[in-house]
């Protein structure tokens, strides 16, 4: 990621529809708790969602100070993403001189505390959209998004999009009811949210959208791609009876979103189980012949991935 794009939301060149009962629910959990967190595969809408959110949190005129981070494989050095967000808590472009020397920004990108105290001081709740944590989340990361949670004492509140979930330490939070917590199943689309995206001849062919919205299980993606066949003259008939996730483009796109960045052995336990319809752990091990299969099959589902 260009360092210029980090504190900016992503651009969309495809038409977004407005998901307000999304964005009411990520709006409450802000107002109600300390953590909001967006967990689902790729391509289900996170970064839409955010970006939505943030939008309709300033169109509120609510008081906070809205900041938006998109997290990349860089920001696993735990020293660059501190000092990152401490420019981004100061306003300071990522690329623009900071104007302090190199020992004094060394000493500050080891202190998320500071960047806490810098939040804390300026009198303002700031609310951190944290988009693609899973490119970053390792221990060290999650350590100091940790200490500056807690250190900011209420006046910070991260909204975190991730394919997985994160390894920061939520657990004293979750039991006292301070998470806000949205999964695949909250991301996907709803009949009627489908029919507005897809719009084209919905009504005439009620019952091959149907198929359509059951086939792609709401998934934003697929139902994107279902949108532009349409456009392009493809029939929704013909589209609810042939479309799946052994279209083309589909296949492309997990090819190069989730397939391409999995470890080889991941990849390679995944084509050994993939001609089973429904598997377990033991099923899994037997058919793959891997020692380590129990092991991957927890880490498949931690990656949330598409089984």
């Amino acid at each position: 990621m260009n360092t210029s794009e980090k504190f900016s939301p992503p651009a969309f060149n495809l038409v977004l529809r407005d998901r307000p009962r999304l964005v009411q629910g990520v709006t409450a959990s802000i107002r109600a708790n300390v953590v909001t967190c967006v967990t689902a595969p790729t391509g289900s809408g996170k970064s839409a969602l955010l970006h939505q959110v943030m939008d309709a949190w300033n169109a509120e005129g609510e008081a906070d100070r809205c900041i938006w981070f998109g997290c990349d494989h860089f920001d696993r050095e735990a020293r660059r993403f501190v000092a990152l967000l401490e420019r981004a808590v100061a306003g300071i472009p990522p690329e623009a001189p900071s104007g302090r020397s190199p020992i004094e920004t060394l000493m500050s990108a080891n202190d998320p505390k500071g960047v806490a105290d810098a939040i804390v001081a300026g009198g303002r709740r700031v609310v951190l959209f944290l988009d693609n944590f899973h490119l970053c989340d390792d221990d060290e990361t999650a350590r100091a998004l940790d200490i500056l949670i807690a250190e900011c004492r209420g006046m910070l509140h991260p909204v975190i999009s991730s394919r997985r979930a994160t390894r920061l330490a939520l657990g004293h939070l979750r039991m006292r009811g301070l998470v806000g917590e949205f999964e695949a199943q909250d991301l996907a689309f709803t009949p009627d949210e489908a029919r507005d995206l897809i719009g084209h001849e919905c009504q005439a062919d009620d019952d091959a959208v149907d198929r359509i919205i059951e086939r792609t299980e709401g998934w934003a993606v697929a139902l994107q791609l279902v949108r532009m066949l349409a456009r392009a003259g493809a029939g929704l008939r013909v589209l609810s009876k042939e479309f799946s996730g052994a279209d083309q483009d589909i296949g492309q796109f997990l090819n190069e979103e989730v397939l391409r960045t999995l470890p080889a052995a991941m990849r390679d336990f995944l084509l050994s189980i993939c001609p089973l319809d429904r598997f377990s752990a033991s099923l899994a091990e037997a058919v793959s012949l891997r020692p380590d299969a129990r092991v991957l099959f927890e880490e498949m589902k931690e990656r949330n991935l598409f089984v």
